[in-house]
């Protein structure tokens, strides 16, 4: 780590100021655009949400355990409202693990990766708009040759305490040549449902040869807006499984995007998201095989109930120099009443002749014959419907490596399974036993 400067709060400075005029020319992105033609950012453009301060809320006895038992006594920092708590950190001995604010103050280098994250057009706005509020967020360093064998978690919690409110929070991960990491973001919401948008971006770097497992999960309050952008570029034989799990928010917009840069490189991105009431979600996925001999593998599920909408656009782009490419791409979702929605594009664009490719998209009901062979069995309807979507998130919700996790969330998709079941459309009507 190099020595304080104070040079870097003035490069830090120049860098909101430059993000600030990048935002301003180009303002909040619109359904105008094709890739925001089905999300509507009019209610946070307009909602009046300001940046908060530098002091995280009061956090009574409940909420300040959960999220012990969030962290799970491993590695990681906690942030409320955008502030670190420095009691709830959990330290990592062979790796840097610390808050964005702590970093600025020491390390050039953050500005510099950030500022050139800029420079990439195809990334939303709402990107430079984070950079032009940059201050909270974290920052993770694994040399190389470094294997952590616990989960490094990011919890970032928002209370209501007030006006509308807006965290912009960033992410640098990065990984070195044969390193090997697990990270797990999580966004929740504590207290009541108060009004608040949280807008993300992470930046993730591996090297050659290097590991990463990468799950968020979102799981915020009814009045919360989440927006989220997650950017990759991986090195020669890298991996990276990207796991995206948005139960919650009533909108939900994430942008996830790998660049193959070398060759070797794999790719694995699997997501669930899950929807009720008049909530809305929306998963937007790049794979750009930029370079030969790499993979990736691609599943996205929605469940969706009430007058819920979702929208899915996966798209997968070979380059010329992408030879010997192979990708597949599915994306299935389960519409529990008339009054869910779904948009779903999946998208192949070959620019090589050397490629084994594969894509497709699937929007259907529960099936009543599967329902009536439960039924036979001497369960009931409801159960019935509960049980075959469960098992139908699960698939997604396995994949998780970390077992505390993985039973966290296992619970988490099973209440809402229940509320979104049971304001769904029955469709039991194969016949009773």
């Amino acid at each position: 780590m190099t020595a304080p400067s104070t040079q870097h709060p003035e490069l830090a400075r120049a860098l909101r100021e430059r993000a600030r005029q990048e935002f301003d020319g180009r303002g909040y992105p619109t359904t105008r655009l094709e890739d925001w033609k089905y999300t509507s950012l009019r209610e946070i453009s307009e909602g009046g949400f300001a940046p908060g301060n530098d002091v995280a809320p009061e956090i009574d006895g409940g909420a300040m355990a959960r999220l012990r038992e969030e962290l799970g006594g491993g590695p990681g920092l906690v942030f409320v409202n955008g502030v670190a708590l420095p009691e709830l950190a959990g330290g990592l001995a062979n790796a840097r693990l610390q808050s964005l604010r702590d970093a600025l103050s020491h390390d050039a280098s953050i500005v510099e990766k950030i500022g050139a994250a800029l420079a990439d057009v195809e990334r939303s706005s709402l990107v430079a708009l984070n950079a032009a509020h940059l201050d909270a967020g974290a920052v993770i360093d694994v040399p190389e040759g470094t294997v952590i064998e616990e989960p490094i978690v990011l919890l970032y919690a928002s209370a209501a305490d007030g006006p509308a409110r807006a965290d912009h929070l960033r992410n640098l991960i990065r990984l070195g040549r044969g390193s090997r990491a697990t990270v797990v973001e999580q966004y929740l919401g504590i207290g009541d449902d108060g009004r608040s948008w949280t807008n993300v971006a992470t930046d993730i770097a591996l090297g050659e040869g290097a590991r990463l497992s990468h799950y968020v999960i979102q799981r915020q309050a009814s009045g919360a807006y989440h927006t989220a952008d997650v950017t990759a570029r991986q090195g020669r034989d890298s991996t990276w499984h990207s796991v995206s799990i948005s139960l919650g928010a009533r909108l939900c917009r994430v942008d996830i995007r790998s660049l193959l840069a070398e060759p070797g490189a794999e790719c694995a991105m699997d997501g669930l998201y899950m929807a009720d009431g008049d909530r809305h979600v929306d998963h937007h996925t790049t794979v750009d095989h930029a370079a030969p001999h790499c993979t990736s593998r691609e599943v996205y599920k929605g469940i969706l109930g009430g007058r819920a909408a979702g929208v899915f656009n996966g798209k997968v782009v070979v380059r010329h120099e992408g030879q010997r490419t192979d990708s597949a791409q599915l994306n299935k979702n389960l519409l529990l009443s008339d009054g869910a929605t779904i948009n779903t594009k999946p998208q192949l664009e070959i620019f090589a002749d050397d490629v084994k490719c594969s894509h497709g998209a699937t929007t259907g009901r529960l099936d009543d014959e599967a329902i009536f062979f439960l039924r036979s069995r001497g369960i009931d309807a409801a159960a019935a419907r509960s049980l075959l979507t469960y098992a139908f998130a699960n698939e997604i919700v396995e994949r998780i490596e970390s077992e505390p996790l993985r039973v966290r969330l296992e619970r988490d998709v099973r209440r809402l399974l229940d509320d979104i079941t049971a304001s769904g459309r029955p469709q039991d009507q194969g016949g009773k036993p």
